[in-house]
């Protein structure tokens, strides 16, 4: 088990106010109402990414401010750990793949494509089984990995083998952060199911817009591809390997690059107003219809 207690270093920068303001101010920017429900969670959030992720004016983390200064006068064992815990830690959204309860928790990290199986004692006997998820910091320390960031909010959401390689970034994780998950908590609660926007004569009505506006985009791009050789791609979705190669493999067809990363919010419509072969011939907004029963 660890012996650093990262609590050391939350309050010796606790210790600073005009620091912790300065900080505060980033990371909550204009927010002011906060959901209750996750009154708890916040705060944790915050001092976890004061000390991980917010930058002071020697461009360091808090945390490696901390090791370097030492004000506390760890031992060498305790240095250590905590050495190791700056050069490894990350954050990350994990997917539970299996429990050994009161030992160890197996995780899919989602965006970085790889498996940990994590040394935990309290959140292995709490979980309730996979297939849930949650937001933490992972770290390698003496051979084993811990989770080292605020208690996780688990969310009963897991990903099929498809969506995993459509989000993994290769063994690369983003750079994400606990300001992040906080910009989850916040944010406002998504609609529920309108036949507005997924109904059968919105899906008809959106291709016909979308084909209009590809209409404009082949005189502004020069595109040398006509629009059924869009629908097509998206219906085989033809891309080599990889959901990533789709931006490159449809260059191929005569979509040029700078229409590619210009047009972002044209070819997400495409892909979810257009048929895919691999839904049975439906697109992901018609799915939506018959999920909810619409």
């Amino acid at each position: 088990m660890l012996k650093i207690r990262l609590g050391k270093v939350i309050d010796w920068v606790a210790g600073n106010p005009a620091t912790v303001q300065k900080a505060a101010k980033e990371f909550f920017g204009t927010q002011k109402n906060l959901p209750t429900e996750y009154q708890e969670q916040i705060v944790p959030l915050f001092n976890e990414w004061l000390i991980f992720d917010f930058v002071d004016a020697a461009g360091r983390a808090l945390v490696e401010e901390y090791y370097l200064i030492n004000p506390d006068g760890l031992g060498e064992e305790l240095l250590d750990e905590l050495h190791q815990i700056i050069e490894t830690q990350f954050y990350g959204h994990f997917e539970v793949k299996k429990i050994k309860a009161g030992e160890w928790v197996e995780v899919w990290d989602v965006f970085g494509g790889r498996s940990y199986r994590v040394k935990e004692i309290s959140l292995s006997k709490n979980l309730s089984g996979p297939k849930v998820s949650f937001f933490n910091r992972l770290a390698k320390v003496n051979g084993n990995y811990y989770f080292i960031g605020s208690n996780p909010v688990v969310f009963p959401m897991y990903y099929t083998e498809r969506a995993r390689e459509n989000l993994s970034f290769g063994g690369t994780t983003p750079a994400l952060s606990p300001k992040d998950f906080f910009k989850i908590l916040v944010s406002k609660p998504r609609q529920k199911f309108s036949a507005s926007l997924y109904g059968h004569e919105a899906v008809e009505k959106k291709r016909v817009e979308l084909e209009e506006e590809f209409t404009r985009l082949v005189k502004k791009y020069k595109v040398t591809a006509e629009f059924r050789d869009l629908v097509d791609f998206i219906y085989n979705e033809s891309y080599a390997s990889h959901f990533a190669d789709s931006w490159v493999d449809i260059q191929k067809i005569g979509v040029p690059e700078e229409m590619v990363f210009g047009q972002i919010q044209f070819f997400q419509d495409l892909w979810n107003y257009f048929p895919h072969e691999k839904l049975g011939g439906k697109c992901p907004a018609e799915k939506m219809r018959q999920h909810y029963g619409k």
